[in-house]
């Protein structure tokens, strides 16, 4: 739970955990943290938004948009992960409504919702899916309503991976077997120029193009 849904780290979690282990656990409670905010600045609900958290995976993202008073539902094809949602969320009072459904084939009424949130998600998928996801985005949405992606660079991705092959050279293991720690999960990492191609060839206007930091400061000055 509080990976995913906590601001601050449980600091008890020091003496339970390796040292390792815990400043994994405060390198994940940072980067959902930082996640969750970019997300919340971009967005600016008002009190009453209906908003689908797309992929919603544990909640997270809804969970944090309810707290802003957003009306919150969330859609994700892993019914496992819907589950551990249920048991995550602090109380059955609080928790949003869950659809175990395929993003290519949304099972909503046109006009149902004031907002879209798909985070993390566009990387999970080809081309084609992101066209069909967008396409049903589009349908779904209010008139004016708004779609959020937050998605990985892939500048920044492969800067990622050239940094872990040159670290295994300095310690003398073989580059070709260094591989991104999500590289069998992440199908597709696109360029914002190709999605934003999808986006416009389904009638979507860009209103914001913005960079989440990343942990390094020279981020800013080569992720574009």
């Amino acid at each position: 739970f509080s990976i995913y849904y906590d601001f601050e780290p449980v600091r008890r979690f020091e003496q339970a955990l390796p040292p390792e282990l815990f400043a994994l656990y405060l390198e994940k409670v940072g980067l959902h943290r930082r996640r969750i905010q970019a997300v919340g600045d971009i967005t600016q609900p008002e009190s009453g938004t209906r908003v689908l958290d797309l992929a919603c995976d544990l909640g997270a993202v809804g969970y944090h948009l309810s707290g802003m008073g957003c009306k919150a539902i969330g859609l994700d094809l892993d019914l496992s992960s819907l589950k551990r949602c249920q048991d995550l969320w602090p109380s059955s009072r609080d928790s949003i409504p869950l659809f175990n459904a395929n993003g290519e084939t949304l099972p909503f009424q046109n006009g149902s919702f004031d907002l879209v949130v798909a985070a993390d998600f566009y990387e999970h998928i080809y081309s084609s899916a992101k066209d069909r996801v967008t396409q049903e985005v589009w349908k779904i949405l209010k008139s004016g309503g708004r779609l959020i992606i937050h998605t990985d660079n892939l500048i920044r991705y492969d800067l990622s991976m050239k940094l872990r092959q040159l670290k295994a050279r300095l310690l003398g293991n073989v580059p070709s077997r260094q591989r991104h720690h999500v590289a069998e999960t992440h199908t597709e990492v696109d360029t914002a120029d190709n999605i934003l191609h999808i986006l416009t060839t389904r009638g979507f206007t860009l209103e914001k193009l913005t960079y989440f930091p990343g942990r390094f400061k020279i981020d800013a000055a080569i992720v574009r």
